[in-house]
């Protein structure tokens, strides 16, 4: 599913109203201003994103080191490839971490078991595991774009991108 933040919503009006500004008055200034500022914006979120999603990796590989024992090598091996792809199955993990598939399998349920993965399919076989925290953090101000707005448009006379509409 698609994503698009909050502040980009937010922001979407007066960027249209700064771009027809510019056509009409060559005011580049204020937009280049305005892009400059989203910009900033944009790179202060993604290094607080990542400054989260270390911490969360650091607290769940020791949660797995002082927990699981002696079988905390294979998880955290698992762990690892987890928090390369946040959604995974159990095929794709084994071939990340060079563990044999029972391995691989017996390691997840440990993750499972910590509360760090949850299985998402609730089938026996194609499984796919999921760390719902990573991806809580990715998710944190964004909304899914709605399927259906062309067609609310199309019904409604508008077109996309006239003067006086959203896109």
């Amino acid at each position: 599913m698609r994503r698009r933040s909050q502040a980009a919503n937010a922001f979407a009006p007066s960027c249209h109203d700064l771009l027809n500004d510019v056509r009409r008055t060559g005011d580049w200034e204020a937009w280049l201003a305005f892009f400059l500022d989203g910009i900033r914006t944009t790179a202060d979120g993604a290094v607080s994103t990542s400054r989260r999603l270390r911490q969360l990796f650091a607290a769940d590989r020791t949660a797995i080191e002082q927990r699981c024992g002696r079988r905390a090598g294979s998880a955290l091996r698992v762990y690892g490839a987890l928090t390369e792809q946040p959604i995974l199955s159990l095929p794709s993990a084994s071939t990340r971490t060079g563990l044999v598939f029972r391995t691989a399998a017996s390691a997840m349920e440990l993750l499972v078991e910590q509360g760090i993965a949850r299985e998402i399919t609730g089938k026996r076989r194609g499984r796919l595991f999921v760390h719902d925290r990573y991806l809580a953090i990715l998710n944190e101000g964004t909304q899914p774009f709605s399927r259906d707005a062309p067609a609310r448009e199309a019904t409604a006379g508008g077109s996309a991108g006239a003067e006086g509409t959203e896109p």
